[in-house]
């Protein structure tokens, strides 16, 4: 194999030629153009064959007419191996429909063996344009990944398992199942060890999740802190529950993270494909079914896990529903507010009255909070409900005070969400200031869990509510923090002492609970207020506690204001 010395590009040369005269001259013609070759002669398909396999060639320069092969047949040779090696024919004579048909097939160029001073800017020319090629191929591979692959895991993404649940999904295709694997608690991982270390649990459950899978297996992040595996060949029930196992005590072994010991438990929810023998399953709507299962196994408990049955389609499509329903009754004005009164203890007198919102659908006519409120706090919904509520209070209050009741408290909740909006402080001036409402007769409340995260931004927006006048209560005391640390940090000045300690198991015969309470509000100078009121001896031992006020059905049901006139007018 000739090498020239002089050359300052090195070049791999595959020629494909009867003629090793040929061969030379343009062998030479290159290095005369500056080219340091080495190269290789083959003139049959078996000898090319032999030399392609070994690889390495930048070029295939290539005669037509040999005594048993051409350059169609030896650039068909070449496209059967695939890559992107330029081919260039170098002839004395070739016609010119071959000659076209070549370089439609995909010959790069056609050389005259007559005029050789060509062939080193053509094959200069090859060489730059597969190495571009090749650059946009690399990119355009780069760009599939990203689309297709999650950037923290790597694993795929939530586009890639859709486009394979579809591949996968069609009515021929073997069965197989879905499961979505959900972290527990994901959100309090995050919040008490941090982005960086969040970001290295889910790559940890990755790469665990992985490990479990066969070949022909899939994994995926599906959001934030949801996973998916479709696993080929489970056809029932019981493969899903032995997976239902798998999963469980892949979690329970545990995860060290940057030397810390982290358990984690997971709720699963799954469906198989095909769910029936006569209904297709598309990809798409078996994700949606193990969401379905998914929702049922989390509201279940966590480290649930279900499988997909048609029941549970049905409470989705019903809570759609019901969503739509409740954007409607926004802007339809079928919200109201009914007032439930908080009286003095000693005296019996109305002090104030707490704001209940309801529904009243013209549908379905009344309809409970615990129906439709916890839907408002999912969909966002309760941010402009929440301000409706308030404004709605302030109006009445404006009412109540032109009818001589100057000192009515109206109470008002604020749900978690409502607390978490910029600038709330602002906008509860804003409603206050329209509706003409005295800022001393409205009362915010809010649960103690508000203040469980964010304890400096949460007092901060405390203090401001305080600077508008409004008085501050928090409701349910005793179910959450009821830390004294706080209490003396918040601007509060009222308790309320949830329902569950003053009736129910948890309440005991001497009202223990609430007597705690009680002294803990009395310590700090706080009134304190007792909630679920139903009988006169719960009212009794509140008193004997030394509890203000009481709240409940013994004193009277939330109503509309029109209908609380005659007890009000007893104590203006």
């Amino acid at each position: 194999m000739p090498v020239s010395p002089e050359s300052a590009l090195p070049l791999r040369v595959l020629f494909v030629d009867d003629s090793e005269l040929d061969v030379e001259l343009a062998a030479r013609a290159l290095r005369q153009s500056g080219h340091r070759i080495e190269w290789t002669r083959v003139e049959t398909g078996a000898a090319m064959e032999e030399q392609l396999a070994q690889g390495g060639w930048d070029v295939v320069i290539c005669d037509h007419n040999m005594p048993e092969f051409d350059s169609v047949s030896a650039l068909a040779l070449l496209q059967s191996r695939g890559g992107d090696l330029p081919f260039v024919i170098v002839s004395g004579m070739i016609p010119d429909d071959i000659a076209i048909e070549a370089m439609r097939r995909g010959a790069r160029d056609f050389v005259s063996k007559d005029n050789l001073s060509r062939l080193a800017p053509v094959v200069e020319r090859e060489i730059r344009e597969a190495g571009n090629r090749a650059a946009l191929r690399q990119a355009q591979a780069s760009l599939e990944h990203l689309l297709r692959f999650d950037p923290l895991t790597g694993i795929a993404n939530v586009d890639f398992l859709l486009e394979h649940l579809e591949h996968r999904s069609a009515p021929e295709q073997a069965p197989f199942l879905l499961l979505l694997v959900d972290i527990n608690r994901f959100r309090k991982i995050m919040h008490g060890m941090g982005m960086v270390l969040a970001n290295r649990v889910l790559r940890a459950v990755a790469r665990r999740l992985s490990a479990l899978i066969g070949e022909d297996d899939f994994v995926a992040r599906a959001s934030s802190d949801r996973f998916a595996l479709v696993l080929s060949g489970i056809a029932d029930p019981a493969g899903a529950e032995a997976w239902f196992e798998r999963l469980r005590e892949a979690f329970a072994a545990g995860f060290s993270i940057q030397g810390q010991d982290l358990y984690l438990t997971c709720s699963i929810g799954a469906a198989l494909h095909p769910r029936s023998a006569d209904k297709e399953n598309e990809g798409l709507d078996l994700m949606q079914h193990a969401e379905a299962a998914l929702e049922t196994a989390k509201r279940a408990g966590p480290g649930q896990a279900r499988l997909f049955h048609e029941r549970m389609a049905q409470p989705e499509k019903g809570r759609l529903v019901l969503e739509a329903a409740l954007y409607h009754a926004l802007v339809n004005h079928e919200f109201v507010l009914h007032y439930q009164p908080q009286v003095d203890l000693a005296t019996g007198r109305i002090t104030g009255v707490e704001a209940l919102l309801r529904w009243q659908s013209p549908e379905r006519g009344l309809v409970s909070p615990l129906e439709f409120i916890p839907l408002l706090e999912e969909t966002g919904l309760i941010v402009p409900v929440g301000e409706w509520v308030l404004g709605e209070a302030c109006r009445q209050s404006v009412k109540w005070a032109q009818a001589g009741h100057h000192d009515l408290r109206v109470a008002v909740n604020l749900s978690a969400l409502q607390f978490q909006q910029p600038r709330l402080a602002e906008s509860v001036a804003m409603v206050i200031q329209r509706s003409g409402a005295d800022p001393r007769n409205i009362e915010l409340e809010i649960t103690e869990n508000i203040a469980m995260n964010q304890e400096e931004e949460v007092l901060d927006t405390l203090q401001q509510l305080r600077d508008i006048g409004v008085s501050l209560a928090i409701d349910d005391f005793g179910t959450g923090y009821s830390s004294l640390s706080y209490l003396q940090q918040f601007p509060v000045n009222r308790l309320k002492i949830d329902q569950s300690f003053v009736r129910g198991p948890a309440a005991g015969s001497d009202l223990s609970i609430a007597r705690a309470i009680v002294a803990m509000g009395t310590s700090l100078g706080l009134e304190v207020i007792a909630e679920g009121v139903e009988t006169a001896d719960q009212r009794s031992r509140l008193q004997e506690c030394g509890c203000s006020e009481g709240q409940g059905y013994h004193f009277a049901r939330p109503a509309l204001p029109e209908d609380l006139a005659p007890a009000l007018a007893q104590w203006r």
